[in-house]
């Protein structure tokens, strides 16, 4: 092999492993980004619930 065939593999390589950790960040960001958008519904819920739970004894009290 020539050094420039060499050398185009080693960046294909070095481009291949960026790649790869760019696609793990993606899905880490992407799995985190999920967490907060569980957490804010469910947050969301409790509150739609106190305010249901408030409603309610306000009306019957």
């Amino acid at each position: 092999m020539t050094d420039k065939r060499i050398n185009d593999i080693s960046e294909i390589e070095d481009s291949q492993a960026a790649l790869r950790e760019s696609i793990q960040a993606t899905k880490e960001l992407a799995e985190r980004a999920d967490g907060l958008l569980q957490q804010h519904r469910a947050r969301r819920e409790q509150e739609s619930a106190g305010r249901r739970d408030r409603a309610s004894s306000m009306s019957s009290g």
